[in-house]
């Protein structure tokens, strides 16, 4: 993205804190205390995360113009048939129909890739469910001590 392309027309910055992309991993995990596998969403491939300072920075980066080209490029290298839609959508004159076109590129990428957005905003009420799973700096350590 551009130096211009940072910030929005009104000049803010862009408030993406992180983006994080990548592959699903296929393994099926499995509950040692319950014998049991765990359920894993395998509708999609690929995941995408984001990760917004706030709603307000949520909302710049959907309303910047930057936003749609790089969609359309993740898109176009995960699907064939989102490639072909958005060449259909090119030869087009009428905002409704490419409109129509694009929920049909929008409903073929949920069977490659979840996107999940969010803010990075806290109240007291989401504080206080907030606890950090002593299991984890257990486990870390232990993965430290190994090597």
């Amino acid at each position: 993205m551009n130096r211009r392309g940072q910030y929005t027309e009104e000049g803010r910055p862009l408030g993406c804190i992180e983006v994080w992309y990548g592959k699903v991993n296929e393994y099926t995990p499995f509950d040692k205390e319950y014998i049991a596998r765990l359920i894993k969403d395998k509708s999609y491939q690929y995941i995408l995360i984001m990760k917004f300072k706030n709603q307000q920075a949520l909302e710049d980066w959907y309303n910047h113009p930057e936003h749609s080209l790089m969609r359309r490029k993740l898109y176009t290298k995960l699907s064939k048939e989102a490639k072909e839609l958005y060449e259909k959508i090119d030869k087009l004159k009428d905002n409704e129909e490419k409109g129509q076109l694009f929920i049909k590129i929008e409903q073929e990428m949920k069977n490659h890739i979840k996107r999940i957005d969010y803010t990075y905003e806290y109240n007291n009420d989401a504080i206080e469910h907030i606890r950090p799973y002593k299991f984890f700096d257990r486990f870390q350590a232990r993965k430290r001590n190994r090597g």
